[in-house]
């Protein structure tokens, strides 16, 4: 019973234009409450697949997003649905058209270390949920008093016929749309409604369909605002005299199969805010290699120079800065690997900044798979659950803390070299399974050393993963660096990684490591094969 299921993603609302410490598809108790409300069950925090799949279309997050309608090509064949995420990111700072490698001198990463006013913080105070309302407050309707089948006519039918998108878009970029539980028979729609336990009959202004329709995000745009309270009204009107309708009442149980035909882990995975989520995860939290020259709070020189087409980057809202992305067409949906915001920061196309990252590094990727899935969300390529990609494990966040290794051979000049990053476990006397941090780039032509600010990294839903999205800095302690150098070319495969036939050797790293460019954690470049 897709009716049930699909109406309930409309329920998600929640501004993401700031971002929370959290996760943020939510776990919070009123989520728990709501999917008692709709017979869910709490079970994979990825999809949470409900038991009773008539009651599954939907999560139970009360989340609302800020995220509008996105520019992709191919926008009229999908309905602008799905929300994203929020995260607090400290950005690691790089001065102006520098590399992660190629300034020695730019002391002013030691006077510009990231602080509650910089870009990639957000405001505190908008981090949690928004009151959801489960009604709206509107005028009686022109139709009010008339038999339902004429309301039915006059409100109703408009609305399934319409080629304009529903409310529900403001969720969902794929799946959910108000038009798909709707018949052109007026007994039909009534007794699939009722069936499905969208309509009271004996408290019709209580009917759950009218409360999917209310809620509403805490920032709602100004013309699904108009589109919601009319959909409001109208169903209003018509349930109140449908229930007061004797032969509508009779009406039996249909067959007709109306809702989404999408499976329920596609529609939640095409959710705004589960999109934003990824957005927040993967660029957002390397935002820092861009704000010298794109934030608005710091770019005056730029915008002086390149006007403020450059200002792309909108100060704690990642909601608007990929609203600003997507609609200013550094977004390509058609072939997401030509998209200006991957091409340019990684070096394969021209930059006024100079490259932020390289082809085969973990912000590379991080990049692609957003724009992957994106394009794949706004164009209704997922049918099946099969067809999603898999969760990441990790969660990864731009510190600003620097390591650099010096006399690196020079014959390994522009080789690609990853650091991964372990911490020593006192209580277990051993290193950690899992790499606490990871660093790459490639081996500069003329410095002898090499040099890049570490991402932290931790297992996702880990303690410490929750800490890092608060504060992504490797605390003072011990660990081990893991070198690895690709000599063959491999990683210009995106997919590529580094493994055990790649590594050069390791090297111990202890006492306090101090954020900024300067001083940088300093090591030796390692014996080959070094214990």
């Amino acid at each position: 019973m897709r009716i049930f299921s699909s109406l309930l993603l409309a329920a998600l609302a929640f501004t993401f234009a700031s971002c929370t410490d959290e996760h943020p598809v939510s776990n919070s108790e009123s989520d728990a409450d709501h999917s008692k409300e709709l017979g869910l069950k709490n079970q994979d925090p990825d999809h949470r697949i409900a038991e009773d799949q008539r009651h599954s279309k939907h999560d139970d997050n009360k989340n609302d997003s800020s995220l509008g309608d996105h520019g992709s090509r191919n926008n009229s064949s999908s309905h602008g649905r799905t929300s994203p995420g929020q995260h607090s990111e400290h950005g690691a700072e790089q001065s102006d058209h520098s590399t992660d490698h190629d300034a020695p001198h730019k002391n002013d990463h030691d006077k510009a270390h990231p602080t509650p006013t910089d870009v990639a913080h957000h405001d505190r105070s908008r981090d949690r949920p928004a009151a959801v309302s489960l009604t709206l407050e509107v005028e009686p309707d022109e139709t009010e008093g008339l038999p339902a089948d004429q309301i039915f006519s006059r409100r109703i039918l408009p609305i399934m016929r319409s080629e304009k998108k529903s409310s529900c878009t403001e969720c969902h970029f794929v799946g959910v749309e108000l038009q798909d539980y709707l018949h052109e028979d007026q007994a039909t729609t009534f007794a699939a409604l009722r069936d499905e336990g969208l309509i009271d009959e004996k408290n019709p202004d209580k009917s759950k369909l009218l409360t999917f329709i209310a809620r509403r995000p805490r920032q709602e745009n100004e013309l699904l605002a108009k589109v919601r309270r009319n959909e409001y009204q109208a169903f209003r009107t018509w349930i109140r005299a449908a229930v007061k309708d004797p032969q509508l009442l009779k009406a039996k149980a249909t067959k007709v199969s109306i809702g989404s035909e999408l499976p329920v882990e596609v529609i939640r995975h095409a959710r705004k805010d589960r999109v934003l989520s990824s957005f927040v995860d993967n660029v957002w939290s390397q935002i820092g290699r861009c704000i010298n020259c794109h934030s608005p709070e710091r770019n005056q020189r730029q915008v002086k120079k390149f006007g403020d087409r450059v200002s792309w980057i909108v100060p704690r809202n990642p909601a608007a800065t990929l609203q600003i992305l997507v609609d200013g067409g550094n977004v390509d949906t058609v072939d997401p690997e030509l998209s200006p915001m991957l091409l340019k920061p990684s070096g394969l196309d021209e930059h006024g900044g100079g490259p932020k990252f390289f082809p085969g590094g973990h912000t590379y990727k991080q990049f692609l798979n957003f724009l992957e899935d994106y394009a794949a969300v706004t164009n209704g390529k997922y049918k099946t659950a099969k067809d999603l990609p898999p969760a990441s494990s990790e969660v990864v966040r731009l510190g600003r803390q620097h390591l650099r290794i010096v006399n690196v051979p020079a014959d390994l000049k522009t080789k690609p070299l990853r650091v991964d990053i372990y911490r020593w476990n006192k209580q277990q006397r051993r290193w950690s399974e899992e790499r606490w941090a990871t660093a790459y780039n490639p081996i500069p032509t003329k410095a002898p050393h090499w040099q890049s600010m570490i991402s932290v990294t931790a297992p996702k839903d880990s303690p410490r993963a929750a800490t890092i999205r608060r504060e992504p800095l490797l605390p003072a302690g011990a660990y081990l660096a893991k070198v690895y150098i690709d000599r063959n070319g491999n990683v210009k495969n995106a997919n590529y990684e580094m493994a055990g036939g790649e590594l050069i050797g390791q090297v111990e790293i202890t006492g306090q490591w101090r954020p900024g460019y300067q001083p940088p954690k300093i090591i030796q470049y390692p014996r080959l094969n070094s214990p």
